[in-house]
């Protein structure tokens, strides 16, 4: 039986209720009333807690755990908050490099459920599951002293839960591009007006490289709200020293301040870019909060070595060699495109790919399905989004008509026929990607498929 309203719950029942606020198909109406409603009833967790506020098409996960490391490997007590997780629901809230215990959620989800009571006894609106995930965080980190978040935009930035946290000290857009449209679009400059949203009145941005249009609505955002600005390629810079299968080396050029050999081992050329939005952000952050934090060079390089970021162009084994990637729009496709023929250039590909309802145009796939791949196993991800694999096939073949694809509804069934493909010299590579869900799904096979001993992760 599950637990009443104000009951104690374990760590399922406390996942099963937060997992019964989502309401597909039916998105909420934007703006932050809810969520202030609810921190309200809450007791205002989120007064005192600092962030790096970080939001972006793509990129912004892999900024927020290059921070997130830095700040830890500086010696402060550093929060984390993502979305969405890969395989545990812990990886959203990380204290310390420690995904938040079982127990912490079992001890808060029924404070968030009170709250959440309260407000539809009162006739309010409910919150979302991401509000309610939000909050939940927010408690978490409240209670354990975190010094710093680095907190990730769930969708846009300016209607976005995390925006109603008030102790931004560095908001960061790391790229804007096509992504969401039914949500945030449809233009690219409705786009970068959403994420331009987090900027805070006399605060601090930093940015990655933005398309000429976003970049004049970012810009006139900051100058409206006289918020400080750093854009990579202009106030600062990177210049890419090693690009391999290990990962990423670069310089990067922050104004008198110069930081050589930094390395990273996240794959891909972009990395670079997210590397040098990362350095420059920690050190905006160490002027914004009047010296409480310090970080040294030492600290940003030893915090980028160890960055750890799974599901992003991750080679998760080299024998077989297999390779994980979330990318689910065009940007992230044609990142992963250059990646792919920069570090595995004329090796044969079959492709894994899945991808949900509301990004599942077969168009996505362009710069990497005629190109790179030998053959496609279209499969579902997991959710109620997920657009089923005999659609994404049909859709698939009729986009790239000589390409064999083969449509597998059992996620399983689909790794392994890729798997065979490759055992059987028909393709050297395998690749699965077009969803994080997906992906998610995809380690936990892979791991009790190849064992761990069989694990090369970067």
């Amino acid at each position: 039986m599950a637990a009443g309203p104000n009951e104690p719950m374990t760590s399922a029942e406390a996942l099963t209720y937060l997992n019964s606020l989502f309401r597909p198909g039916t998105p909420a109406a934007p703006g932050l009333d809810r969520m202030h409603a609810l921190l309200a009833r809450l007791g205002h967790p989120e007064h005192g807690l600092r962030l790096v506020h970080i939001t972006g098409t793509n990129g912004k996960g892999s900024v927020a755990a290059m921070v997130a490391s830095v700040l830890g490997a500086a010696g402060h007590r550093t929060g984390l908050f993502i979305s969405p997780y890969l395989e545990r629901f812990g990886e959203r809230i990380v204290l310390d490099g420690q995904e938040m215990p079982s127990e912490a959620l079992a001890e808060l989800m029924p404070l968030v459920r009170r709250a959440i009571e309260e407000m539809a006894a009162a006739g309010a609106q409910q919150p979302t599951q991401f509000e309610a995930t939000t909050a939940l965080a927010c408690l978490y980190f409240a209670r354990s002293g975190a010094e710093i978040i680095a907190c990730e935009v769930g969708l846009g930035g300016r209607n976005d839960a995390t925006n109603a946290l008030p102790g931004s000290l560095v908001s960061v857009i790391t790229s804007v591009a096509m992504d969401h449209v039914e949500r945030i679009g449809p233009e690219l400059v409705d786009i970068a007006y959403e994420k331009a949203g987090i900027i805070r009145p006399r605060g601090h941005v930093i940015t990655g490289r933005l398309p000429a249009e976003a970049a004049a609505v970012v810009v006139a955002e900051a100058d409206q709200k006289q918020a400080s600005l750093a854009r990579l390629g202009v106030e600062f810079d990177v210049r890419p020293q090693r690009i391999d299968h290990t990962g990423v080396m670069a310089d990067v050029l922050l104004p008198g301040r110069e930081l050589r050999g930094l390395g990273v081992g996240l794959l891909g050329r972009h990395q670079a870019d997210n590397m040098a939005v990362a350095v420059a952000a920690v050190a905006q952050l160490a002027r914004a909060s009047k010296g409480a934090i310090v970080v040294d060079d030492e600290a940003v390089r030893r915090g980028l070595a160890a960055t750890s970021w799974p599901g992003r162009i991750e080679l998760f084994s080299e024998s077989p060699p297999v390779l994980l990637d979330g990318a689910h729009n065009p940007q992230a496709i044609v990142a992963l495109a250059r990646a792919l023929d920069e570090l595995f250039g004329g090796r044969r590909i079959v492709g894994v790919i899945g991808a949900l309802s509301d990004h599942a145009q077969a168009s996505v796939f362009d710069a990497i399905v005629p190109r790179l791949m030998t053959a496609v196993v279209t499969t579902p991800p997991f959710g109620p989004r997920a657009m089923p694999a005999a659609e994404l096939g049909a859709a698939v073949r009729q986009r790239f008509a000589s390409l064999p694809v083969l449509v597998e509804p059992d996620v399983a069934a689909a790794i392994e026929a890729a798997l065979t493909a490759q055992s059987e010299g028909r393709a050297d590579m395998v690749l699965i990607t077009g969803s994080f869900y997906l992906v998610g799904e995809a380690r936990g096979i892979l791991k009790r498929r190849l064992g761990q001993a069989g694990l090369r992760q970067v």
